[in-house]
């Protein structure tokens, strides 16, 4: 058995650390990588970067959030909030009710500014990560996709300091080497590619073009399907690489929250159905298949999201009592997984009169809604929500409770609760605590025989 590449850098892009080390032990010649691990997360003899010592310190809080949540694996969740903790003691910031993300857009920002760095922010595939360089160089380059050709400005962006997540597990081997946020630029990272190769046309400047394209049709089209298409658009193009085995690597189903393994699941099982296969062995697809496939898969891809555009949604707020009751029963009832007991689902439709209810339609037709109550002087609970089966994974439910977030905030409330069985016992409810979670709830106590010993339940708070 020889190391591969491909496989260890797979265990890297799936976040899955352990995995990555637990591959690397076997190989003799890759001792001095295997201590390298050891010594920042077991030992946390973190790296020193070639910034200042308050810079320096901001930087370990990151690696410190790495090792909680890769190495220890704590909830992401949880090492987000001692991120924030950390920092907000090192910035001196004493507001309790600070969201990670004001850290980074208010403070972080200005301070790495003022030493003449660039800070970005945000999640990567689910997991928090900085992006900090030195200088930024703008290019025009004309990009072909199936729609024609394009004029793009790209964003040559050098002298990085840290580059996320991805960057930091793999020592530089590997990391985001570009990316498209919506703001009509392609950003590259210079050191990441041969400006001449195959892999810079397509991996980058393709890939992160259809990007801006899809964030130009829908700004809030997930992760998942973004790098769906994206990725196909690299198997379309790509001539000289088979990129389906590093696609097979990357594959994960159960990491719903990273947007490359989903996607890359995605591509494995639609080419396994293409193929009439349960499992592909990606180095025996030639070239020319893999790029037919694509095409096929890329075609439904694109019906997909024209079918959503079709059926654009719609958030109403429903004022008839009669019409809860339709809309509630229809959508409950089509959801045996998750409201399964039928008394408390005639509680649930209910309950839903006289009460601030938000319907989502596509099409002219109701395909999910949630409902919220008063628990409180100063706080709302978002009752009951539920969106049909079909629609999930489509921003459907984040929508409205932005809506209802809204309605709260404007009806002077200042909390908002929401109950759900608590993580680890059920797959279906583990995605449903990730959701609130995604939202920005933070757990405040679980009452372990409130419904029954079965379904502890997980109270969510959160300020709006």
């Amino acid at each position: 058995m020889h190391f591969d590449n491909d496989i260890y850098h797979g265990y890297i892009m799936k976040g899955d650390l352990h995995g990555a080390i637990s591959y690397v032990k076997q190989f003799p010649e890759q001792k001095g990588l295997y201590h390298r691990f050891l010594d920042i997360f077991e030992r946390e003899l973190y790296i020193s970067y070639d910034v200042d010592t308050e810079l320096n310190n901001i930087l370990t809080a990151y690696q410190q959030y790495y090792r909680d949540v890769f190495y220890l694996r704590i909830a992401n969740e949880q090492a987000e909030n001692k991120l924030k903790e950390r920092l907000a003691k090192l910035l001196g910031i004493t507001d309790e009710h600070i969201e990670l993300w004001q850290v980074e857009e208010n403070y972080l920002c200005d301070l790495f500014a003022n030493r003449g760095l660039h800070f970005l922010g945000g999640r990567t595939s689910g997991y928090r990560g900085p992006y900090i360089w030195r200088t930024t160089e703008t290019v025009s380059y004309d990009v072909e996709l199936p729609d024609g050709i394009q004029n793009y400005s790209v964003k040559i962006l050098d002298g990085f300091v840290m580059r996320s997540w991805i960057d930091y597990l793999s020592f530089g081997e590997i990391g985001t080497s570009g990316w498209a946020n919506g703001d009509g630029f392609i950003h590259c990272v210079k050191s990441a590619w041969d400006f001449e190769s195959e892999s810079f046309r397509v991996s980058l400047l393709k890939h992160e073009a259809q990007h801006a394209k899809d964030l130009e049709m829908d700004k809030d089209m997930p992760s998942e399907n973004l790098e769906y298409r994206a990725k196909l658009i690299e198997l379309i193009y790509s001539k000289e690489r088979n990129l389906l085995q590093k696609f097979a690597g990357e594959a994960d189903g159960s990491l719903k929250d990273n947007g490359h393994a989903m996607a890359a699941y995605r591509i494995m099982n639609g080419f396994a159905d293409a193929l009439g296969v349960e499992e592909i062995q990606p180095a025996m697809v030639s070239i020319d298949q893999i790029q037919t496939i694509a095409k096929v898969l890329f075609e439904d891809s694109i019906k997909n999201v024209l079918t959503m555009r079709r059926n654009e949604l719609q958030i109403k707020i429903i004022l008839s009592d009669a019409d809860k009751e339709v809309i509630a029963r229809t959508i409950l009832e089509s959801l045996p997984d998750w409201f399964g007991i039928p008394e408390s689902t005639e509680k649930y439709i209910a309950d839903s009169k006289g009460h601030p209810f938000f319907c989502a339609y596509a099409d002219d037709a109701p395909i999910g809604f949630l409902y919220l109550k008063e628990t409180g002087r100063h706080t709302m609970e978002l009752a009951v929500m539920g969106v049909l089966k079909e629609h999930h994974r489509q921003g459907v439910g984040r929508k409205l409770f932005m809506e209802a977030k809204n309605e709260a905030k404007r009806l002077g409330y200042s909390f908002i609760q929401v109950k759900t069985v608590q993580m680890g016992r059920y797959d279906i409810y583990d995605d449903t605590n990730r959701f609130y979670l995604s939202l920005g709830f933070k757990e405040l106590e679980v009452f372990p025989t409130l419904w029954d010993e079965c379904n502890p339940c997980q109270i969510y708070i959160m300020a709006i």
